[in-house]
């Protein structure tokens, strides 16, 4: 099996207005491909832990996110994203 090398960085502006402590951008290069996402919101739950969510644009009344990542790489997204805040 082969695997493609991937490559994550990331960058934070502390916002900290309304519940929202931060906004994220990210680029994930898998390969020679680099995806950019910009707009990742950082809050804090009422469990103190913090949220990372993709930007969400509505359809039909229900926000959908506009990019879904696999699990794994968005839990990783959100570790690096939270050793930043």
């Amino acid at each position: 099996m082969r695997t493609t090398p991937c490559r994550l960085t990331v960058s934070i502006e502390h916002v900290g207005k309304g519940g929202l402590l931060a906004v994220a951008s990210a680029e994930i290069e898998i390969g020679r491909i680099p995806l950019r996402l910009h707009g990742l919101e950082v809050r804090r739950e009422l469990t103190g832990r913090l949220r990372v969510d993709v930007p969400a644009y509505s359809h039909g009344g229900v926000a959908r996110p506009v990019l879904e990542l696999p699990d794994d790489l968005m839990a990783a997204l959100g570790r690096e994203i939270a050793a930043l805040v």
